[in-house]
């Protein structure tokens, strides 16, 4: 029994294939995290959150603006401060998720996939310098036994 040898992946195949690896580690588990709150991004709930917190800060701005800002000492102040952060708490949740996700994705690519695509690309340079030699080389030593038969 003979067994059939692979042949090896050519080097444009493998940095082909590191490129597109590349590119679903980096956006994976973002895209994962999407996915699981899939209804939290995009259903209305979340918008009626956003646009109460848009509502507030902008009653606030108005109540500062006519120079009522004396209403907002004490109690009052602290307990619009409350509402806001509390109106922005699934925003900022959202973006310490995402940008985790984001974070992981990138130091996946950068510590796994982009040192070996590196050293693809570097040898398929290395080789195509060497063919290009290689076949100069050739063409010089035809020239030159062309040249010592005349």
């Amino acid at each position: 029994m003979s067994k059939k040898s692979k042949k090896p992946m050519s080097l444009r195949a493998k940095d082909n294939l590191l490129s597109l690896t590349s590119i679903i580690a980096t956006i994976t588990p973002l895209a994962v995290a999407v996915g699981i709150n899939f209804n939290d991004y995009f259903v209305h709930s979340a918008g009626l959150q956003v646009g109460f917190g848009g509502m507030l800060s902008l009653c606030l701005l108005v109540v500062m603006v006519k120079g009522k800002s004396s209403v907002l000492k004490g109690v009052w102040g602290y307990l619009i401060v409350f509402i806001i952060a509390t109106c922005l708490k699934p925003i900022l949740d959202d973006i310490v998720l995402l940008t985790g996700m984001a974070l992981a994705g990138k130091a996946t690519d950068s510590v796994i996939v982009q040192p070996q695509l590196k050293k693809v690309r570097r040898q398929r340079a290395n080789t195509e310098t060497a063919d290009v030699t290689r076949d100069a080389l050739m063409l010089a030593m035809e020239n030159r036994a062309q040249e010592m038969r005349r």
